[in-house]
Order: C-alpha cells, then structure tokens, then sequence
C-alpha cells in the first residue's frame, strides 16, 4: 500500500503509528526534443521511459500539515 495525501489519516488513526515512510513522488517529463517511440530504452515496455520520478515537496508538506491537525 503506498502512503498518500488520501489515506495518511487513516493508516494514523488505524495504526497509532506516528512515524511514516514515503517517496511522494511525482513523475515529471523529460525535457528531451526528440523521441523515437519505436525504440525502447527500459526493461518494461510499459513503463514511461520519457521522465523521471521525483519527490514533491508539496505532498510532503501538505502530509506535515495533515498530520499536525
């Protein structure tokens, strides 16, 4: 199950944890000009090779600012 902004209330309240985990990611384009969609980079086919995964400083504090309510 990944941690979110939807469900870090009730992992909280269910669990009595009160240390979390996450990546809160965000997939952000690559900034490349050209791609050759007939040509694959990666192992899996169906992943989106054309960017990158990132932490979203947003999520994080917006997950801060739930749990401190």
């Amino acid at each position: 199950m990944l941690i979110n902004e939807n469900n870090i209330l009730k992992i909280k309240n269910f669990t009595l944890a009160n240390e979390f985990h996450l990546s809160a990611q965000k997939f952000i384009n690559s900034e490349m000009e050209f791609f050759n969609h007939n040509l694959c980079m990666a192992d899996n086919s169906a992943e989106n090779e054309y960017g990158i995964k990132q932490t979203d400083n947003k999520i994080i504090r917006n997950i801060i600012t739930l749990l401190k309510e």
